[in-house]
């Protein structure tokens, strides 16, 4: 009579069965996360859309004047004042649509709730500044929008941005100082920003890649790129 051949599996195929499991994961992962991230980068497309349809149906409603304020700003350029926003929330904008999908850290009581007069947001505007750390001569190289009808080509004229700031502690500006824990889209090559989008005037809005971006310096003299 021939012995009974055991079914349990050694501790070698056990090994082995974890070790194709590692391997598989470690494959899949990145894959998984390139995948959520373009989802993210869909939703983040959309809302900048959104903010942008909401601020020209205001201006549609008022004589094709944007908001302004008089209150003042705050210390960055995607601060927004407390008017402006609810200007913006008043056409259809909500909170959410503010902050960037893959960014909701920013989302927080104590950057929504900064002052008593500005909120911080997770993206940058160009409606204009008349009160503040923020006016028209803080950004260098860049159109400040007060009416639909402008100067300059509606299709290249920027309303909303993924914005990116350069560290401050750098004086060169190059695109290796830019600060990670402000960009919106985190990159993996040396922790650059992949990119951001941008709304325009005529209504339509893009994903720029980061070399591709335009170099701009505020009045402080900090760099920042969209």
């Amino acid at each position: 009579m021939s012995p009974v051949k055991s079914s349990r599996f050694t501790l070698i195929e056990l090994l082995l069965v974890v070790t194709i499991i590692i391997i598989l994961a470690g494959m899949l992962l990145p894959v998984i996360g390139k995948a959520r991230e373009k989802g993210r980068r869909a939703s983040c497309i959309s809302n900048i859309k959104q903010l942008t349809s909401s601020a020209l149906m205001y201006a549609g409603d008022f004589g094709g004047q944007f908001m302004q304020t008089s209150q003042a700003g705050g210390d960055y350029l995607n601060d927004q004042e407390i008017d402006v926003v609810d200007s913006i929330q008043e056409y259809g904008a909500t909170r959410q649509m503010l902050f960037c999908p893959s960014n909701l850290e920013m989302n927080s009581p104590s950057v929504w709730g900064a002052t008593a007069t500005y909120r911080g947001t997770g993206y940058f505007s160009t409606f204009i500044r008349q009160a503040g750390s923020l006016s028209t001569s803080t950004l260098v190289d860049s159109e400040w929008l007060t009416r639909i009808v402008t100067a300059g080509n509606s299709e290249e004229m920027t309303m909303f941005a993924d914005i990116m700031y350069s560290d401050s502690s750098k004086t060169d500006f190059t695109r290796t100082s830019v600060y990670t824990a402000t960009s919106n889209h985190k990159g993996a090559v040396n922790g650059l920003p992949d990119g951001g989008h941008s709304s325009y005037l005529d209504g339509h809005a893009e994903w720029l890649q980061f070399p591709n971006a335009t170099e701009r310096v505020t009045s402080s003299g900090i760099g920042c790129w969209f």
